[in-house]
């Protein structure tokens, strides 16, 4: 059975706690044996040896234990040390250069015994040293088990990253936020493959059902035109038909290259400097162009790009007048003119070309602010998206 997680809920209980406990089972350990061996048993010999002295007492001198009943009979360096530390019935330890001393003066009912212990120093064992012996055994555990747990994560990221795409991962332990966020990129990969058929349909759609018709047309109306004993206005009404024909053609022919596939999923980089200025020499309309930059990469294909301004000069012969100003900086590229005085019987724009504009900003991750300002007109390709 997989079990379930927080990734901060499994930190917390498997390493910072389990850390926590044994490094304070650790420390009290060391002290407790540091102590007891240091101080606990060498006063239980001490008092020991004074018991059994006033029990019978026998005095005993040896190598490395006095006891007997009158300071006097202690060597002199022993009788100063009794002297500096003149405290009855307590332990005192010494560390002379040569020795280790128990100093020990006991009294009980007026009776006084004074015990000495003094080891040499080569014959006296640290036990610090086995205690830090310990205490890296310990550090070296902490570190396994911190090592092995990590080992977990670190296998449940690798499956998170190799299995994203799949909704049953084989996972040791599933952390809750890894699997909140595999079902978030589920979802959003779900919603983008829905959003590529239905462009895929659309663009089958317009290629099979609109532009493969027109293209008919037009062959239709190009034999049409040349039969003999057509009138003039027969024939103007052919040329005016063509060429709304033609203009359906440019549409259809813009919108599929919108929804066409990228061949790579990078979008090539273009300047867009060098791309307006070549676009602009070979233009006919009255343009003022402006740049503040020398070069401005763009992350748009050559065939987007031209696509737009051929959009641009389109929109503007068909509702715009006077000088067209181009302005070009860092952060949009700007068009404005003035729009064309309104007669009743004019044709409202579709909006098709908005959309076209629209839809290549999108590309380069920007978008398109419209401006109108009584009879002048704004278009703004901003580079970012704004929040």
């Amino acid at each position: 059975m997989i079990k379930s997680n927080s990734l901060q809920h499994y930190l917390a209980t498997r390493l910072f706690i389990p850390f926590a406990l044994f490094s304070l089972l650790l420390a009290s350990m060391a002290l407790f044996y540091y102590w007891s061996a240091l101080d606990d048993t060498a006063e239980y010999y001490l008092f020991e040896d004074a018991f059994e002295f006033l029990a019978e007492p026998i005095e005993k001198k040896t190598q490395f234990r006095s006891v007997v009943a009158t300071k006097s009979a202690l060597n002199q360096q022993q009788q100063h040390l009794f002297d500096t530390y003149p405290e009855h019935n307590v332990v005192h330890f010494v560390e002379l250069p040569e020795y280790d001393v128990y100093l020990l003066n006991y009294t009980e009912q007026g009776n006084e015994v004074f015990v000495v212990h003094q080891f040499e120093k080569t014959a006296s064992h640290d036990i610090r040293p086995i205690l830090f012996s310990l205490f890296l055994l310990g550090i070296v555990c902490i570190l396994v088990w911190f090592g092995w747990q990590l080992g977990h994560i670190k296998r449940q990221l690798r499956n998170f990253t190799e299995n994203v795409e799949y909704a049953t991962a084989r996972h040791d332990v599933v952390f809750d936020e890894l699997t909140l966020a595999q079902n978030k990129i589920l979802d959003a990969r779900a919603k983008e493959h829905a959003v590529l058929e239905r462009e895929k349909a659309f663009s089958q759609f317009l290629s099979h059902e609109i532009r493969h018709p027109l293209s008919l047309l037009g062959n239709h109306l190009a034999a049409f035109s040349q039969m003999d004993n057509l009138s003039l206005a027969a024939l103007n009404i052919i040329d005016r038909i063509q060429f709304t024909q033609q203009d359906m053609m440019k549409l259809s022919n813009a919108i599929l290259t919108l929804w066409s596939p990228e061949k790579s999923a990078l979008q090539p980089t273009n300047d867009l400097v060098c791309v307006v200025q070549s676009w602009i020499e070979t233009q006919s309309l009255p343009i003022q162009f402006t740049c503040s930059v020398e070069s401005l990469p763009i992350a748009l294909s050559l065939e987007h790009l031209q696509l737009a301004l051929s959009q641009i000069t389109t929109n503007y012969r068909k509702y715009g007048q006077g000088e067209l100003t181009i302005g070009l900086s860092r952060q949009c590229l700007t068009f404005t003119n003035s729009k064309k005085n309104r007669r009743e019987t004019d044709v409202e724009g579709t909006g098709v070309g908005l959309f076209i504009l629209r839809a290549v900003a999108a590309k380069a991750g920007g978008d398109i602010d419209v401006i109108t300002s009584g009879s002048q007109f704004t278009l703004m390709f901003n580079f970012a998206k704004r929040k």
